[in-house]
């Protein structure tokens, strides 16, 4: 039992890394569709490494693993217009000038072949990135643009219980976000399954959409 404790161990911090570096899979310059294209193909690996965190029974883990899965492609192009108030004057400047250029990359990009403007987008990436780790030095600004703590995703459920579904194909699980506890657990779905899951979206999607008509029609 240690020893596959030691592999699930092993394993989360192998998802871990992965994690980490998933941003770069999908950087910043990219247009969104290929961004988004590259980011469906991971999407099963975050599903893992979310299992990998719950089979050694940290959800609040699972849960930052999710949310930094799923946020990933949209915090990159939101986060080139976030809010800079606690950000130096200088540093925030050189930010919006590299955010600037960066978006406007985005929407240029893979209309050319590779050449001088991907090395430009390439040396933008990374000059972002160096200036990131400049920021989060400053006083107050550590987690400048990092993916949100399991702490920050609970304070969800502070008006009632918040139910997260991970659907893997090995297994399915709850991750229950509980005002009571201020924390998150984890309860294993045995009977559930990922195609039932599928068919229950497709379900409440149908059924939302239906709704939706009536409402229109009685305005």
């Amino acid at each position: 039992e240690q020893s596959q404790e030691d592999g699930w161990c092993a394993l989360l911090v192998i998802y871990e890394l992965f994690m980490s570096h998933l941003p770069r899979l999908a950087y910043v310059g990219m247009d969104m569709k290929t961004r988004i294209r590259m980011l469906q193909y991971t999407s099963i690996t975050v599903a893992g490494a979310c299992i990998c965190a719950l089979q050694l029974l940290r959800p609040a883990v699972a849960l930052e693993i999710l949310e930094q899965g799923r946020g990933v492609a949209w915090s990159q192009s939101l986060r080139l217009r976030t809010p800079l108030d606690e950000v130096d004057p200088a540093l925030a400047q050189r930010f919006r000038q590299i955010s600037s250029h960066l978006e406007a990359s985005s929407v240029h990009h893979g209309h050319g072949g590779i050449g001088v403007a991907e090395s430009q987008v390439l040396r933008l990436k990374q000059e972002f990135e160096e200036l990131l780790d400049v920021i989060r030095k400053e006083p107050g600004c550590e987690g400048f643009l990092l993916p949100l703590s399991s702490e920050v995703l609970v304070t969800a459920a502070q008006n009632g219980p918040v139910i997260v579904l991970v659907a893997y194909n090995a297994a399915c699980h709850a991750i229950v976000l509980c005002p009571e506890s201020g924390g998150a657990e984890q309860l294993a779905l045995p009977q559930v399954t990922t195609k039932w899951l599928a068919e229950s979206t497709g379900t409440l999607r149908a059924g939302n959409e239906r709704t939706r008509d009536a409402l229109s029609k009685n305005e």
